[in-house]
């Protein structure tokens, strides 16, 4: 199945979970990272019906979103930083997160358009007053019929997300992300750290479901001293968590 124009307006969703950075010049920066915007990809379109390219123009790292809308590929990209070695890490996750905002993800953290977004965003998830399935119309004159059967009871369902198991799982993918793009540890090591923390497969993989909210708390304080204390406490991970390092 495709996703239709309607479900494209999850992508605008205002109340993503984001982190501010400090900038050139003081400024501070608001942002999510990539996997969230993958994961609001998938929640809002379904894993099959969205696809992502990179290619090289120039110096320039180009990244394209394509969303299967009502039957039909629909692609919008943008491009990242310099495509050199050393920033080749962080043009990636630049350069999808800039084309995310064209679907719309992201675009309330820009000041001009935040109040207009989050306004359309109420208005559409505004509660719709629910018809009476009991009701029956009739004409002047007529006696009202009662229905034959009564409609059954609509009860409303709860819903299964464990709210805290997001939360936490959104704050490990900010901090893994963070020691990712900031080179603090090697991107092998540090998927052996979730191996080795959470005593399952790279969580990012298959097994991500399986992962309890203490793992992710154990993996999220070791990530937290990495941010901290920066590749100077990366000795000491490797030897505590026994991690292979490869040439």
């Amino acid at each position: 199945m495709s996703v239709t124009n309607e479900q494209l307006k999850g992508l605008l969703n205002p109340n993503l979970p984001y982190k501010s950075r400090k900038g050139r010049g003081g400024q501070s920066f608001d942002y999510i990272t990539m996997r969230q915007a993958q994961m609001l990809l998938d929640v809002v379109c379904g894993p099959a019906n969205w696809t992502c390219e990179f290619r090289d123009v120039g110096s320039r790292l180009f990244c394209r979103i394509g969303i299967n809308v009502e039957g039909q590929w629909v692609y919008k990209e943008d491009c990242g930083s310099d495509s050199n070695i050393e920033a080749e890490k962080g043009g990636v996750s630049d350069a999808f997160k800039r084309a995310a905002v064209h679907w719309g993800i992201g675009r309330f953290l820009y000041p001009e358009v935040t109040d207009s977004i989050k306004g359309m965003w109420r208005e559409q998830n505004k509660p719709k007053p629910q018809a009476n399935p009991g009701a029956i119309k009739y004409d002047a004159g007529d006696k009202p019929a009662k229905p034959a059967v009564s409609p059954p009871e609509v009860k409303p369902v709860k819903p299964t997300v464990n709210k805290d198991w997001i939360t936490a799982r959104g704050d490990m993918e900010f901090n893994f992300n963070a020691c990712y793009e900031q080179d603090i540890i090697d991107l092998d090591l540090l998927e052996q750290l979730c191996e080795k923390a959470t005593g399952l497969p790279y969580v990012e993989e298959e097994h991500e479901d399986k992962v309890t909210i203490e793992q992710i708390g154990k993996l999220n304080g070791v990530l937290k001293y990495l941010l901290k204390h920066g590749a100077s406490a990366v000795p000491k991970i490797i030897e505590q968590y026994k991690l292979e390092v490869t040439e």
